[in-house]
């Protein structure tokens, strides 16, 4: 027999978004608020360049936000993925997100 788990959640329920290093071995992570609207530029443990926040501007929503949200979820796994073939493709993290055990 074949037992499956799967966990639904809404974004309410989104408690944080960790952002694991992926720097050379280093296993430090930031964890922010769902309502931050920044990514750490460097690694809180190695310093390593995570993303660069200087000029860049205010993003703009052109059509539906939800849209836009699934339409990037698509992107990132994507770049994930070309990142796990080749270390040089893609962002030097992970994104992780935080719920609380459900009741």
């Amino acid at each position: 027999m074949t037992v499956e788990h799967k966990l639904t959640v809404g974004l309410g329920d989104l408690k944080a978004i960790v952002f694991a290093c992926a720097h050379n071995g280093c296993i430090a992570r930031a964890v922010v608020s769902p309502d931050h609207f920044k990514i750490p530029e460097h690694c809180p443990g190695c310093g390593g360049l995570w993303v660069k926040q200087s000029g860049l501007s205010e993003v703009t929503i052109t059509s539906s936000t939800y849209t836009n949200f699934v339409q990037h979820i698509g992107t990132i796994r994507a770049r994930e993925a070309a990142a796990a073939e080749d270390a040089n493709e893609g962002p030097k993290f992970r994104i992780l997100l935080q719920f609380d055990e459900p009741k």
